[in-house]
């Protein structure tokens, strides 16, 4: 795919439907059906490097660029706000996804030192990308999880150390 850089600072790209891939094309079709064309495309996210990739055949490119960056500066109050001052804005939703699968490949960045394992106590990469993208917070939860158990652990065997000592 050929990109062009938008904005650097916000890793914001654009890209024109003939650089599309197949399968950029068929998982578009596949969400919003047949009755949504490719130019209707606004945004879409590449999940593992985290770009905004807009599509500059867009009738509304110039607005999409300008909403992007103000959605991405905005504080999640502040999104919340336009999300629901614009509750028919298919690219607000949008950004809102996309700002979602940041913070998960954020937090797969963070828990990268964890090893989640299959079987054979491998890490499974395959696995984890696949939890995180049916749900973009799930793997923020399973490490928010795995901290409070290894806490209640430590208090445990604190809490036998200070039994077993005779003062």
């Amino acid at each position: 795919m050929s990109y062009t850089l938008i904005d650097e600072k916000r890793n914001i790209w654009g890209c024109r439907l003939g650089d599309l891939t197949f399968d950029i094309a068929m998982e578009y079709s596949a969400k919003f059906g047949p009755t949504r064309t490719l130019k209707d495309l606004n945004a879409q996210v590449e999940f593992n490097t985290g770009r905004i990739i807009l599509n500059m055949d867009n009738s509304r490119y110039t607005q999409n660029r300008f909403n992007a960056i103000a959605f991405l500066e905005a504080d999640k109050d502040e999104r919340e706000a336009m999300i629901r001052s614009n509750p028919g804005d298919s690219f607000l939703k949008c950004m809102q996804e996309i700002v979602d699968a940041r913070e998960a490949l954020w937090a797969k960045e963070i828990t990268s030192n964890y090893i989640v394992c299959d079987q054979n106590y491998e890490p499974n990469n395959f696995i984890i990308d696949r939890i995180v993208k049916q749900n973009p917070r799930a793997l923020e939860a399973l490490y928010e999880y795995g901290f409070i158990q290894g806490k209640r652990a430590e208090r445990a065997r604190r809490k036998k150390a200070n039994k077993k000592s005779p003062l």
